[in-house]
């Protein structure tokens, strides 16, 4: 089944491909990859920043001191649902 799939894609046109003959269709190709590579790279790039920033403030948020009991964030059953009081 596999290789009547692989035979059917085969015999279809690849309009745009890499291995196309028209000019215009590899520069179109060759825009959008350089397009999508400029991307990957500058999400990688970004994810990367923010787990490390991310890393920073919970390791600093873990060096503060400890909050009295009185300064602490309660949660509490309200009138309408839950209340958050700071």
């Amino acid at each position: 089944m596999r290789a009547r799939r692989a035979e059917h894609h085969e015999h279809q046109p690849r309009g745009g491909d890499a291995d196309s003959q028209d000019p215009q269709a590899q520069a179109d190709f060759d825009r959008k990859a350089l397009l999508y590579t400029g991307a990957a790279v500058t999400t990688g790039v970004v994810a990367g920043a923010l787990l490390i920033t991310g890393t920073a403030l919970m390791i600093h948020a873990g060096r503060r001191r400890p909050l009295r009991p009185e300064q602490r964030v309660q949660l509490r059953p309200g009138p309408g649902g839950l209340s958050l009081r700071f």
